[in-house]
Order: structure tokens, then sequence, then C-alpha cells
């Protein structure tokens, strides 16, 4: 009986320890998944700013695009006018062209009809 009462002591002792062991990895395990957990979420906030900020970024490019092609199209449009401006100044300047080899033809005309009125 008293070796049956050792057995029995030492199996609960066994178990016990065992228990403990196991209570001890549990608690091992349960702190390394709250440090998995706690680096996951850092993971997560560190990736969702960095979302934000290529998002910030691709924003930033576009508007800056944007600008750009407005100011291209701004560009365009002045060349466009002074293309006009300067088509409608050559046009004025071949007329005045025209005009000063008129006038010079008829002061020629008058200067030699001047001359025959005097020489006359």
């Amino acid at each position: 009986m008293e070796e049956l009462s050792q057995t029995f002591q030492t199996t609960i002792t066994d178990i016990s320890q065992k228990m403990s062991e196991h209570e001890e990895d549990q608690n091992k395990r349960l702190e390394e998944n709250a440090s998995l957990q706690e680096k996951l979420e850092q993971f997560q906030k560190h990736s969702s700013l960095r979302g934000e900020h290529f998002a910030t970024q691709l924003r930033a490019k576009d508007l800056e695009l944007q600008l750009i092609n407005a100011r291209t199209e701004q560009n365009k449009s002045i060349l466009e006018q002074e293309k006009i401006r300067s088509a409608a100044n050559l046009a004025q300047l071949q007329k005045m062209q025209e005009t000063e080899k008129e006038l010079k033809l008829q002061l020629s005309l008058y200067s030699n009809k001047f001359d025959s009125f005097e020489n006359a």
C-alpha cells in the first residue's frame, strides 16, 4: 500500500510538473503571440502610412502634370495670338510698302510735271 501511495504521489508530482511546464510553454506562446500581434499591427500602420504617403505623392504629381498641361495650353494660345498678330503686322507692312512705292511714283510724276511746267 505504501508503494502504491508512493507511486500515486510520484505520478501526481510528475503530472503537476508537466502541467507547470505546459503552463510555462503556453505563457511563452501567449507572449510570443502578443509580441507578433503588436509587430503585425505596427507593420500594418506603417504600411497604411506608406500607402497614404504614396497616394499624396501621386496626387501632387497629378496636380503638377495638370499645371504643366495648363501652362502648355496657355503658351500655345499665346503663340497662336502672336502668329496672328505677326501676320497682321506683315500684311500692314506690305500695304505700307506698296503705299510708299505708289507715293514715290506719284511724287516722281509730280516732280516731272513741275519740271516740265517750270521749263515751259
